[in-house]
């Protein structure tokens, strides 16, 4: 494998959906994810 990842990103849908996509790359070989991290990090739209 190549390209190591960490991702580190907040529990919203869209970032769910990127880390769902993430790991089919991994799965097919094209990352090498080593770490998933969360954190709290949404904010309403108009701030």
């Amino acid at each position: 494998m190549n390209n190591p990842v960490i991702i580190d990103t907040d529990g919203g849908g869209d970032d769910t959906f990127c880390i769902g996509n993430m790991l089919r790359l991994h799965k097919l070989g094209k990352c090498n994810i080593i770490g998933i991290t969360t954190v709290c990090g949404n904010i309403k739209s108009d701030d």
